[in-house]
Formats: structure tokens, C-alpha cells, sequence
């Protein structure tokens, strides 16, 4: 009955390390290409950026020279109406600077997120090579020598508070 169970849990085991395996590779590439993708966004945005700031001292040196050329001459409206055009683009322009900063921070997140996700994945996927190379040791154990349970009666080591069983459950702790 009880090399049943451990059979059971061999494949059981040994079903799941290449889903995790696959996993791990879903994520990270998933990984990289987030990666790619927020690097493209931050050198785009960066490109935008200085486009922005280039536009704006534009903006900033021709509103000073129209501001100096109304303080030669008369005040009329069209010098007005270029004022008021320029401080409009002015203000657009750091709107859409504000905007930019917002995107990468989004994407900033989004890259944390799947750096942590992979990072489950990988402690699943050595969880579940641990949890083989332990059964498979058990079992070639168990072939040679033909005892079983040769931990029982010992606390499991990564959690002592773990009453010891009959037979050592390798998913559960690792074997003393």
C-alpha cells in the first residue's frame, strides 16, 4: 500500500516539474519582453522628453523676445494673442511631460510585478526538483538496501515543530 502512494507521488511530482519548467519559461520571457518593452517606452519617452524641453526653451526664448519687443513698442493685440498662444503651448507641453512620467511609473510596476512573479516560479520549480531528487533518492534507497523510513522518528529540519512521521515526507521538509 505504501509504495503506492510513494509511486503516486513520484508521478505526481515528476508530472509537475515540466509544467513548472514551462512556466518559467512563460514568465521569463514574458520577462524580457516586458523588459524590452519598458526600455523602448523609457528611451521614447526620454526622446520625447527632450523634445519637449527643447520645444519649451523655444517657447520660453521666443516669449522673451516678444516680450521685449512689446516693451520697445506699443502693446497691441496681436503681440497679445502670441503671448497667450505661447503660454497655452507652454502648458500643453508640461501636461504631456507629467504624462510621460506617469506612463513610466506604470510600467515600472508592471516590470516589479513580473520580476516577482518569475521569482515565484523559480522557488516552485526548485521546490518541485528538491521534492524529485528527494523521492528518487528514496526510492533508489529503498531498491538497494530494501529498508524504509529511515528518517522516521526525526523532526523535520526546516520545521522542527513538525511531529515525525512514520515515513518522511519529502514534499513536506527536507529529509535529515
Amino acid at each position: 500500500m505504501l509504495s503506492h502512494v510513494s509511486g503516486s507521488s513520484n508521478r505526481q511530482a515528476l508530472a509537475r516539474i515540466p509544467a513548472l519548467e514551462q512556466q518559467t519559461d512563460r514568465l521569463e520571457t514574458a520577462l524580457r519582453q516586458s523588459r524590452a518593452r519598458g526600455h523602448a517606452a523609457l528611451e521614447d519617452r526620454d526622446r520625447r522628453i527632450r523634445c519637449l524641453e527643447h520645444e519649451l526653451i523655444g517657447q520660453r526664448v521666443s516669449l522673451a523676445e516678444a516680450l521685449r519687443a512689446a516693451t520697445e513698442h506699443a502693446p497691441d493685440s496681436r503681440f497679445e494673442r502670441t503671448l497667450s498662444q505661447e503660454r497655452h503651448r507652454t502648458e500643453l507641453l508640461e501636461v504631456r511631460l507629467a504624462e510621460q512620467a506617469q506612463r513610466l511609473d506604470e510600467q515600472s510596476l508592471e516590470i516589479q510585478a513580473l520580476k516577482e512573479l518569475l521569482a515565484e516560479g523559480r522557488d516552485d520549480l526548485e521546490r518541485a526538483e528538491y521534492s524529485l531528487k528527494a523521492l528518487l533518492g528514496r526510492l533508489s534507497g529503498e531498491a538497494t538496501s530494501g529498508t524504509a523510513g529511515s528518517s522516521a522518528g526525526r523532526p523535520c529540519r526546516s520545521n522542527p515543530a513538525v511531529a515525525p512521521a512514520s515515513r518522511h515526507d519529502p514534499l513536506r521538509c527536507p529529509p535529515a
